[in-house]
């Protein structure tokens, strides 16, 4: 008798941080899970290096992430998962990226500071192994740091770096790589165009001799992220390097962006999870209060759950329409304001019926604000809540 078992347990629509930290943890419970995304999502690309779950509050540094969460408002996200919650998500996200093999560091609860690409700290929670940190940000003051400089690449400001280094009190001094392969091929490349090029013997030999040059006399040396693609490379120049190196994050795409997307992708097939890449879902099917099918332009795909992960405007989750207003791009799903509305286990409602098999996760909820460095934290924080 032909069963009418649908293909999937579960649906996620969106590819960024959400929908893959979704699709890899539902499929470590054995549920049948298919992803489809358009592409990357945007925070993808843009990856520093680091995971904000809370930074700032009412223009203040965030020091302790579970203190400040009393202080976030009323339709927050954190809020609609429930704050209890947080803790033990928090040491689940810990716990996934080991499994993934992704090395970050950092405490369960407290912010250290990044610097951005501009050279200014920002409060985060978890950074990759060989970016720079900073406990407070007095530790600089006083200490000589050597500041890497790649000619031609127009993405790193090398002087507004060192002058905000400066202005945390580190003497700096700027020092260029004379290897041929960092030379620009275009106006502007990118740091992950520069990196595919720097799996060679002969460009680490020429980049470390130049780093241990540069900051023999420094406590700190610094270089743009350019390399990182190459696992195997990044390794290779630690071990060459004799000095006191870390890496500063780039402006996007970001080389963590791709080593981060590629991470969490291979994890998921290796869990069976299936990936329609390329695909847009331009419509739902509904039965009464349930979703039967998503729509795209060359296929129709089926499930017993669903969960939205499409971001905001920038992820194609919500759209603009002529008149103006901004509406959820798939099934013009219920908003009041810049919120999605849900119940408390984040099902949608549309036209004042809750969508029972259907969830929304990440940054298509809304209630969040980038000032307050937040953005990583809502996807993986809400992702992690199904």
């Amino acid at each position: 008798m032909a069963s009418n078992r649908p293909q999937y347990d579960l649906a996620i629509v969106g590819g960024g941080i959400s929908g893959l930290v979704c699709a890899l943890t539902q499929a470590r419970r054995g549920r049948r899970v298919v992803l489809i995304a358009t592409q990357p999502g945007p925070l993808l690309p843009q990856h520093s290096g680091s995971l904000e779950i809370l930074g700032r509050l009412e223009g203040n540094d965030v020091t302790d992430v579970i203190a400040g969460l009393d202080r976030l408002p009323e339709h927050h996200p954190y809020r609609r998962i429930g704050l209890d919650r947080v803790p033990q998500l928090l040491k689940q996200i810990k716990r996934l990226i080991a499994d993934v093999g992704l090395p970050y560091r950092g405490h369960d609860s407290r912010n250290h500071y990044r610097i951005s690409p501009l050279g200014i700290p920002v409060p985060c929670w978890l950074t990759l192994e060989h970016y720079v940190t900073l406990n407070s940000l007095d530790e600089l003051q006083g200490k000589c740091v050597a500041l890497m400089r790649v000619p031609g690449y127009l993405d790193q400001a090398a002087a507004l770096v060192a002058y905000n280094l400066e202005q945390l009190g580190a003497q700096v001094t700027i020092h260029d790589f004379t290897i041929r392969a960092l030379q620009a091929t275009t106006p502007t490349p990118r740091a992950t165009t520069l990196s595919r090029k720097l799996d060679g013997r002969a460009a680490l030999d020429s980049i470390s001799r130049d780093i241990n040059a540069a900051g023999s006399d420094a406590d700190l040396t610094l270089m743009p992220a350019i390399i990182g693609d190459d696992e195997a490379a990044l390794r290779e120049l630690m071990r060459r390097v004799t000095v006191n190196l870390k890496m500063m994050a780039t402006l996007p795409p970001t080389v963590a962006g791709n080593s981060l997307n590629n991470a969490w992708q291979h994890y998921s097939l290796m869990l069976g999870v299936t990936v329609v890449q390329g695909e847009t879902v331009v419509a739902a099917d509904f039965a009464g209060d349930r979703v039967t099918a998503l729509r795209t332009a060359r296929s129709t795909i089926e499930a017993t759950d669903y969960v939205f992960a499409t971001g905001a405007l920038a992820g194609g989750g919500l759209r603009a329409t002529p008149g103006g207003t901004i509406v959820e791009a798939i099934a013009a799903l219920d908003r009041e304001g810049d919120i999605t509305l849900t119940d408390e286990r984040r099902h949608p409602y549309i036209n004042g019926r809750v969508i029972t098999n259907l969830q929304v996760i990440g940054h298509l909820l809304g209630g969040f604000d980038t000032e307050r460095h937040e953005g990583e934290g809502i996807d993986l924080l809400t992702a992690l809540s199904i």
